[in-house]
């Protein structure tokens, strides 16, 4: 029991740090970013306006969101695992409050166990979920507030935790710059037992740039157990239509050689008609690369206004969604 916490429950990535808290958290898928346009740009995304899957690391990016929204991803990572995730939500009826309901599985695939001498005890699998809840609420037209809540559960074989965490975030508009600073996984630990583990908690800000297609974004990010970090992310949308992305996230601390999270990452979009799909494409220096496709569906649209990550949207009416 005590060898499947250890191998397990902490973050993969943490085998590369030297920091203090490097090791100590559970719950490391919680750390990844959802959907197929953010990690086109390198996960850059807090100030950008956007969808449900830029809202899921900035929930107060609800706020920029006018209708219905039903978003799916699908990623294959560069450990074998896999990465299913959904949401549903925006602006729906008389409020100005926008709100998301996501649910996000993480299958790490089935494992030979051993005892003390060695000896096979017989295959277990390993997998995790969170199911959540986030709601934001648009302060005029340059100012939106959002948090949100999840409930977090991992499955080691003989060996099950639970927990609770939370994040919050803001955001400011003024004209075609952006500011935005959200704290994610931050309030709770998964307890196994009678062991407990702290979330990976993650704070960040960011500064973005929208004018006549082009987006432009650069995050600072914070995580307690793991390097700080530096992403840049651009993207070009033709028309609301097409959109071409690419982004590069910087370690600052980890070594340039062996570190798996730095490196360049690239991104395509296309839509129509109250449908966009995307693709993203995350080469990594240890010779393995991750891809992600996601799609967004606005039930209600007539036709498309943007793509994942959003056009620029029209600002939120006090009287309620548009």
């Amino acid at each position: 029991m005590a060898c499947a916490l250890a191998i397990f429950c902490v973050p993969s990535r943490a085998a590369h740090a030297d920091i203090g808290n490097a090791g100590t958290t559970a719950g490391a898928f919680l750390a990844l970013p959802p959907g197929a346009a953010a990690p086109g740009m390198a996960g850059a995304t807090l100030a950008l306006s956007g969808d449900l899957s830029a809202a899921a690391l900035n929930p107060a990016l609800l706020g920029s969101i006018t209708g219905l929204e039903i978003a799916l991803a699908h990623a294959e990572l560069p450990d074998g695992s896999r990465n299913e995730w959904a949401a549903i939500g925006g602006a729906y009826g008389p409020l100005a409050t926008r709100w998301s309901l996501s649910g996000i599985y993480a299958g790490q695939g089935t494992f030979e166990g051993r005892d003390a001498l060695n000896q096979p005890t017989g295959s277990f699998s390993v997998s995790s979920m969170a199911a959540g809840a986030s709601l934001a609420q648009p302060l005029g037209p340059f100012l939106s507030l959002g948090a949100g809540a999840k409930f977090v559960s991992e499955n080691l074989g003989p060996v099950t935790g639970s927990g609770a965490a939370f994040d919050a975030g803001i955001t400011l508009r003024a004209g075609p710059l952006g500011l935005g600073a959200s704290a994610r996984n931050f309030g709770g630990a998964m307890e196994y037992g009678g062991l407990r583990y702290d979330f990976p908690v993650a704070y960040g800000a960011g500064v973005s740039l929208e004018h006549a297609g082009l987006r432009l974004e650069v995050d600072a990010n914070m995580p307690a157990d793991y390097y700080n970090d530096v992403r840049a992310g651009i993207e070009y949308r033709w028309r609301d239509r097409v959109a071409l992305r690419a982004g590069y996230q910087h370690e600052l601390g980890g070594d340039p050689a062996t570190e798996p999270l730095e490196g360049p990452s690239f991104g395509l979009g296309a839509g129509l008609r109250g449908v966009w799909l995307d693709y993203a494409y995350l080469p990594v220096v240890v010779g393995q690369t991750e891809q992600r496709l996601g799609v967004v569906l606005r039930p209600f649209a007539g036709g498309w206004r943007g793509g994942e990550l959003g056009a620029k949207q029209a600002p939120a009416s006090p009287h309620g969604a548009r």
